[in-house]
């Protein structure tokens, strides 16, 4: 085994030591804002908090019947350990030991903000199961099906965005299927964008950005998004959205903070982006190298289309990543069956591209 090798494996062991030391005692050693959900759904589950009919009501009914009602230590180190099995599921450790770097840091420190954001009663936990589900549905359509009525089952109790990050997954996968990759899924996500303004317009009555910002005028965050141009026409919203977007992946408001915290996650947003590079740039250049992967466009669309939606609704970026953490194996496996890997993917796909063009 190679130093590099060896450097690899003993930062990921320090990882996953790191995160399970948090997972135990991030209680005692992290701010209390980290657990405000988590207090919200003990309090359900103590039945000390008032009636909720709501998500949060059903997050708790979720934990009491898997019998993590009465340990929040437990359920934490069950969301921790769910977190795990997905990112090993997407990525073994050994393709993740050649994996590229920037691939190997954003594991590293997903395992980190795994441990802070995901390990303890959270909505994301349902999120992780579903993910779970998701990576099965490459064994048959069947199950792409089951995943489907699960995603809306969760949209109906818990988010109700998820209604629309289903729609969009199916639009990108009848995108891919009809056209066999050779329309860019970049034109699905600008007409999604204008189509999205239109409906939020016309039959609700708001603009597209409604619903985050009425979280925001309740929200004391100092990582708020914000769109970057001013004005609500029909063409400055889309406009924005897509700027959103990249803000996701380049999220240059953390960068510009100057603040050591929101530096270090605009760091880990950028390794994630930067890994992205190759299934995006596939996108925007290339749609059919990503196309002839077997597994390549399921995660593809899905993760797409959850961006999208998160360009729409996340009030700030500590939500966003939140809520981006249980999707972060779906990103990996893109990557993956892009062909950024250097266990010969890489190669295989544009071989065959290079071939057909």
């Amino acid at each position: 085994m190679s130093s590099s090798m060896a450097m690899r494996h003993f930062m990921l062991t320090i990882s996953l030591i790191a995160g399970a030391f948090v997972t135990v005692f991030g209680r005692e050693i992290l701010p209390s804002t980290y657990f405000n959900d988590e207090q919200y759904i003990q309090q359900l589950l103590d039945r000390t908090a008032q009636s909720d009919q709501g998500s949060f009501a059903f997050t708790a009914s979720a934990y009491s019947i898997l019998g993590l009602a009465g340990s929040p230590l437990l359920a934490g180190i069950a969301s921790f350990v769910l977190f795990l099995i997905l990112i090993f599921k997407a990525l073994r450790w050994s393709e993740l030991c050649r994996e590229g770097l920037p691939i190997f840091l954003t594991v590293c420190g997903s395992v980190l903000l795994g441990s802070v954001y995901l390990a303890q009663y959270s909505k994301e936990f349902l999120v992780m199961g579903l993910c779970l589900l998701f990576l099965e549905t490459r064994r048959h359509w069947t199950l792409e099906a089951l995943w489907l009525a699960c995603a809306l089952f969760y949209a109906y109790f818990v988010r109700d965005y998820w209604y629309l990050v289903v729609v969009l997954y199916v639009g990108f996968r009848l995108i891919t299927w009809r056209t066999r990759g050779r329309t860019p899924i970049i034109i699905g996500v600008i007409a999604a964008y204008i189509g999205l303004t239109l409906i939020f317009e016309s039959i609700l009555g708001v603009p597209l950005v409604h619903f985050r910002t009425s979280v925001q005028l309740s929200l004391d965050a100092t990582t708020m998004i914000d769109d970057p141009l001013t004005g609500a026409s029909y063409l400055i919203q889309p406009v924005n959205a897509i700027l959103v977007l990249g803000m996701l992946l380049v999220p240059y408001p953390l960068l510009m903070s100057f603040q050591l915290l929101q530096t270090i996650l605009a760091g880990y947003l950028l390794l994630l982006g930067f890994a992205l590079r190759r299934p995006f740039r596939s996108v925007l250049l290339r749609p059919r190298a990503v196309s002839v992967a077997a597994d390549g466009v399921k995660p593809l669309c899905l993760i797409v289309a959850f961006l999208v939606v998160q360009s729409i609704f996340e009030p700030d970026y500590g939500s966003y990543i939140k809520h981006l953490l249980p999707m972060v194996p779906i990103a990996l496996l893109t990557v993956k069956n892009a062909g950024e890997s250097k266990s010969g993917i890489s190669a295989n796909l544009d071989a065959r591209w290079d071939a057909k063009r």
